[in-house]
């Protein structure tokens, strides 16, 4: 990969959605850029569930093209060369896990939710613990967005706690879609961008006074960070595209 075609891609910042390739370009598309190939938001030496986690993290409400673009360029670079080099199963099963562990509670901190079920989510060791904690912790979310915070910002993180038990579950099926479950990391943070969207001002309760935008700014960046630890664990071979 040519870090520096990278960087200079990356200085103009990353679109959500499809870049028009030439002046303005996703996560997946820059890759293919930086790596000479023919330019899709599917490179072609990326496996194919950790590329559908990059194009459902690329495309969550960051903060600014420049903010996105900084947040994703070591998941950028690590993931190539995971095509056919990685368990995808595997790769799906540890974001799920440590999104629970990791990202999860910061959603949790943010509406308020018993400091217990905060540290059973933080502590859960496997993917039926994670699961289990998950849904006791939805269900306080749950109680608190009706009883304490009625804004739609509270409505999104209870939905989102309820997308995250759902696809832990799935990670312990065995005919889970690998692909499904990577993208799911990025459902929970995806509501509530979109949730944000519609919440006026005016009707934001004095009690839910912190951001979720401002949540969002630290649960993106480390959602990638994350899967770029994962893949960097899981030692890929260098395949043809590096």
């Amino acid at each position: 990969m040519n870090l520096e075609i990278l960087d200079k891609i990356l200085a103009n910042g990353l679109v959500s959605g499809r870049g028009d390739r030439t002046s303005t370009f996703c996560a997946q598309e820059a890759v293919c850029a930086a790596l000479g190939l023919p330019i899709t938001n599917h490179p072609e030496c990326v496996d194919d569930a950790v590329s559908a986690f990059g194009r459902r993290l690329n495309d969550t409400r960051w903060s600014s093209t420049a903010a996105r673009a900084k947040g994703m360029r070591d998941f950028m670079v690590a993931q190539v060369g995971s095509k056919g080099t990685i368990d995808s199963r595997e790769f799906a099963q540890r974001l799920a896990l440590r999104t629970i562990r990791e990202v999860l509670p910061l959603w949790l901190r943010h509406a308020k939710i018993d400091g217990a079920l905060i540290a059973a989510c933080e502590s859960a060791e496997t993917l039926v613990g994670a699961r289990d904690a998950v849904v006791v912790a939805d269900a306080a979310v749950a109680a608190a967005a009706s009883r304490r915070f009625p804004n739609a910002e509270s409505r999104a993180a209870c939905a989102a706690y309820k997308v995250a038990a759902a696809y832990v579950d799935g990670v312990a099926a065995a005919d889970v879609s690998v692909f499904a479950v990577a993208s799911g990391v990025c459902d929970a943070q995806a509501a509530v961008a979109r949730a944000r969207e519609t919440v006026a001002t005016a009707v934001v309760a004095a009690a839910d006074a912190a951001n979720a935008d401002d949540v969002l700014a630290v649960t993106l960046p480390l959602s990638a960070r994350i899967a770029a630890e994962i893949l960097r664990d899981l030692e890929p071979r260098r395949g043809r595209c590096r």
